[in-house]
This record gives C-alpha cells, structure tokens and sequence, in this order.
C-alpha cells in the first residue's frame, strides 16, 4: 500500500510554474492573487499509472465505475437531466476544485509564522500555494530566498520559517 503511494508521488506531473527566487526581494515570500487545485477530487481517490498489488483491483474498479458514471451522465443527458434535478428542479453541479482567492500576504524576512484553524479550512492549500504546489490562477507571487516549513500532525497548525 505505502509503494502505491509513492509510486504515485514519483510518477505525479512536475509542477509547471515554480515560485520564482528573487534574492534582494524585500519580502522572504510574496503572494498576491488565487490558486487552485487541478481537481475536486480527494488526494486519497486518485489512481494511476504503476500501481502495485492490491491497488490493481482498486484501478480496475475505478476505472469501471467511470465508464459507468459516463454512460449514466449520457443517458441522462439524452432522457433530459439526472433524476435529482427532476425531482428537485435544479440541475446538478459539477464539483468545483478547493481554491484559494484574493490571498494577499507579504511576510517579512526572518519571520516565523504560524497557520492555524480548523481542519478543511484550507492551511495546508495555503503552504502548499506559497511553496509553488498549488497552481496560480491569477497574481504573482516570489520567495525571497531559502524557506522551510514544518506540518505538525498532532495539532491543526503549520509553522513557516522564512529567511
């Protein structure tokens, strides 16, 4: 199961767009815009190439059940909407990836900062935008030098070390 996850780690899309490095910068990290994942769906439920063991059966599942979710959205589509929206008059909405808007957070030099709230609330889309991780969607942001971050499991919080 762990040589799954890994597996899909090492196989995972770089990331495109780095946060620029700007040494004299006045700030240690800049971000200023919105970011979003790529999609809506957990990281958990993902499958992928070069899956190993048990995760084969998991793949092949999957894969199944969207075939199947494509031929019911088709039928759907045909027979003139899903069964939810007949019965409750409004269409169904696609699930929209977590994104992150109108962040604007410039952090001193030499600062340590603390990212606390409650689980969901977004802290790690949050670290995670201001390393590169998440895409931006509009803005610009820059690291001004080294940065470190540290995401403590035991309690809902992430410490950003920033020089």
């Amino acid at each position: 199961m762990a040589l799954g996850r890994i597996t899909k780690v090492m196989l995972a899309e770089e990331v495109q767009n780095p946060v620029p490095v700007r040494e004299n910068a006045p700030f240690a990290v800049s971000a200023h815009g919105d970011y979003g994942w790529e999609t809506a769906e957990k990281p958990g439920n993902s499958g992928g190439a070069g899956m190993m063991g048990r995760d084969r059966g998991a793949a092949k599942k999957k894969k199944e059940a969207k075939k199947a979710a494509k031929a019911l959205a088709k039928k759907e589509k045909a027979e003139g909407g899903s069964k939810e929206a007949k019965e409750t008059g409004t269409p169904a909405e696609p699930a929209v990836p977590f994104q992150l808007k109108d962040i604007n957070l410039d952090i001193p030099r030499g600062s340590f900062v603390v990212v606390c709230g409650r689980v969901g609330s977004g802290k790690s889309s949050l670290v995670q935008a201001l390393i590169g991780e998440m895409r931006m969607t509009r803005g610009s942001s820059y690291l001004g030098g080294t940065t470190s971050y540290c995401e403590c499991l035991q309690s809902p919080s992430f410490s950003l070390n920033a020089s």
